[in-house]
């Protein structure tokens, strides 16, 4: 969040980017062995009037809610970008990476008897 962007500051990222802050670590996509395609969306708001967000909120990325989210702080969506992922060999290694559990695991489909 308050990422700073203007005519003059175009890069949000990289070298020459200004400092911004961090509300929750970045968590990279990743589809369960077994599971179908899962989709992922990635959204981009404008915070108006150059509205700074706290630093400090306590986000719970299980119980988020992003419109809740997007209302209560009056930002306004300004990009989207929306896809689909599936398992494939790379996905094992980015969850060990990132210590993300279930890297060993792999999802069957039970059928009803």
């Amino acid at each position: 969040s308050n990422i700073p962007i203007s005519p003059l500051q175009t890069q949000a990222i990289g070298t020459g980017a200004k400092p911004s802050d961090t509300l929750l670590p970045y968590l990279p996509p990743h589809v369960q062995k077994g599971s179908p395609y899962h989709r992922y969306a990635l959204f981009v708001f404008e915070q108006p009037g150059n509205n700074r967000l706290d630093s400090n909120l306590k986000i719970d990325r299980e119980t988020f809610n992003m419109r809740a989210f997007q209302e209560k702080h009056a930002l306004k969506t300004v990009g989207a970008y929306m896809w689909r992922g599936r398992w494939d060999e790379d996905t094992m290694e980015v969850m060990k990476r990132n210590e993300l559990p279930g890297w060993d695991v792999m999802f069957t489909r039970v059928k009803d008897t």
